[in-house]
């Protein structure tokens, strides 16, 4: 009667544990999904994709740097203008391409010069394109020569015309031959005088065609010299009445 009752207890015993076990593996279950969630900066990354959290100020470089393609394309307007310029200077270049081009067109002018020269480089010609006239003046004198020949070639007009005096100089000749003939057009006097004259020289004969007279005014002695041959030959016939004295004397 001893041993059944020590068996007994022994099976009981058993009993009493295993659902004990099971419930444990469940609760442990749930956790381990948890954990694939995987929290960034203490808040999950669907929190992210739905737009729960707006301050992304608190996250670190590697936390920036962990997010996926498709968490960064799903940032809202608010998120973006949350981060730092310190966290946009360590998107990768897979996360850049991700950008939105309505989240290019929120970009903070200080976030946007923040960018490297090798970041500049990785815009794609929409997100160029979606730039305002405000951040596109604010390129600094790094960027504007990293930007590519194709981005060049996308800027809207009125944007061409938000390019300041400062700005100009850095353009490299490649650039200043990539304007089309109706960005060249907009060129006002200020940024005509402020071309180099390696740029000036660089400009192909259809890009000299439609420069009016008021910007061939604004061409000083010291560019005048670098025209060819046949960029003068290119001059409208406006434009080359209003060569003043002292330019067509720099041009003999």
């Amino acid at each position: 009667g001893g041993g059944q009752c020590s068996v007994l207890g022994r099976r009981q015993r058993l009993q009493l544990r295993r659902p004990e076990a099971g419930q444990r593996r469940r609760r442990d279950g749930p956790q381990r999904g948890g954990g694939q969630r995987a929290e960034v900066g203490g808040f999950h990354r669907t929190d992210l994709r739905r737009g729960q959290r707006t301050d992304l100020a608190a996250l670190g470089s590697a936390q920036i740097a962990a997010l996926g393609v498709s968490a960064v394309g799903a940032l809202t307007s608010a998120q973006i203008q949350s981060m730092s310029t310190g966290q946009f200077a360590v998107l990768t270049s897979t996360q850049l391409a991700a950008l939105t081009t309505a989240q290019m067109a929120v970009l903070e002018t200080a976030d946007l010069a923040a960018l490297t020269t090798a970041q500049i480089k990785l815009l794609g010609s929409a997100q160029i394109d979606a730039l305002s006239t405000a951040q596109v003046a604010i390129l600094t004198s790094n960027q504007i020569p990293a930007l590519t020949t194709a981005q060049i070639a996308v800027l809207e007009t009125v944007d061409v015309q938000a390019l300041t005096a400062l700005q100009i100089p850095h353009f490299t000749t490649a650039q200043a031959a990539a304007l089309t003939t109706a960005q060249t057009a907009v060129l006002n006097t200020a940024q005509i005088a402020a071309l180099q004259t390696d740029d000036l020289a660089a400009l192909r004969t259809s890009q000299i065609a439609v420069l009016n007279s008021n910007q061939i005014v604004g061409l000083s002695t010291h560019q005048v010299p670098a025209l060819t041959t046949a960029q003068i030959g290119a001059l409208s016939s406006a434009a080359l009445r209003a060569w003043s004295g002292e330019q067509l004397e720099a041009l003999s």
